[in-house]
């Protein structure tokens, strides 16, 4: 299996119109498939977000879509364990090391190169899940 995206990147799903970030590859019956954080929205605002899994055929790099159903931008996750058994606390320095990352690869690339863009949305999209997370943790008053 030699898939097309990776971990951490921000796809456009073509038949629900709906963008998502990779969180795991795999195979299932010879199809690349691709495990991905979709935000979930109530009445505009973001809410949470849900695990999809999408075949590859379907798929492409969010850029360009960032105006669709959902915006790649409110992404945001639940203040709850997630299905791995990660806390909130986990998932906030995963989503730091990725950010930190990131910026290292975003270094050297050009600001003309598209994956300069690419890598500034991805940026985009983990800063605002863990400052979803930051904000899900506060005490309540």
């Amino acid at each position: 299996m030699t898939p097309k995206f990776s971990i951490g990147q921000v796809l456009f799903n073509r038949n629900t119109h709906e963008n998502g970030t990779v969180g795991k590859i795999y195979e299932l019956n010879g199809l690349t498939m691709y495990e991905v954080l979709v935000p979930v929205q109530f009445r505009g605002l973001a809410t949470g977000s849900s695990v999809s899994d999408w075949p590859e055929e379907v798929l492409e790099l969010a850029q360009g879509h960032s105006r669709d159903r959902n915006s790649s931008l409110t992404y945001a996750v639940t203040a709850v364990k997630d299905p791995g058994g990660m806390t909130d606390a986990d998932l906030a320095v995963d989503k730091l090391q990725r950010i930190q990352q990131l910026w290292k690869e975003l270094g050297p690339t050009r600001s003309d190169a598209a994956e300069y863009k690419t890598l500034l949305e991805q940026i985009r999209v983990l800063s605002a899940e863990y400052q979803a997370l930051v904000e899900a943790t506060k005490p309540r008053k």
